[in-house]
């Protein structure tokens, strides 16, 4: 069903799609959530549902990125550079480092970042750290620009509330 709508959407022989899931809705009808692939990078954050009655095609929504097609995908840096990178950045949040620091469920992917000045290839690196060294835990995630090193965005995964109430807790 998407392979016919190439044009229109501004895709090339280079992108593709990679299946997610697929739900049978309280409608009776098939939905396939689907990822945006390109030169075989996943598309960070491109999202497209397929709506299907199993034999017609209903319509689809989402999101995707246009005209990749002359993206080069091959990166200049290793993930293992990439992940130190994210982790030095980390590292500046402490002011005064006295014990070594410790990173848990590290894990790196090269994907494809969309930007508003275009698409760039980036590794995302992911690392957990718990409270240490007067910052808070995080879940952290650094798009690393695979051929510059620029840290290109940032964000903690674990949302927190600036103010909740209750018996108990921890400093997550």
């Amino acid at each position: 069903y998407v392979r016919n709508y190439d044009a229109e959407l501004g895709l090339s022989e280079l992108d593709d799609f990679e299946l997610n899931r697929v739900q049978l809705g309280a409608d009776k009808r098939l939905h396939v959530r689907m990822a945006q692939v390109h030169d075989g990078l996943r598309v960070f954050g491109s999202d497209i549902v397929v709506h299907t009655d199993g034999s017609h095609f209903l319509g689809l929504n989402g999101t995707v990125v246009k005209y990749l097609g002359q993206l080069d995908t091959i990166p200049s840096l290793s993930a293992d550079e990439a992940l130190a990178i994210g982790q030095a950045s980390y590292a500046r949040k402490i002011r005064e480092p006295r014990l070594p620091l410790v990173y848990s469920r590290e894990a790196t992917e090269l994907v494809i970042f969309p930007t508003n000045s275009g698409a760039r290839v980036v590794w995302h690196v992911v690392f957990f750290t718990e409270l240490q060294a007067g910052v808070q835990p995080g879940l952290w995630n650094y798009f690393v620009d695979a051929r510059t090193g620029d840290i290109v965005d940032q964000f903690n995964g674990i949302h927190t509330l600036s103010q909740a109430s209750g018996p108990g807790g921890n400093p997550k």
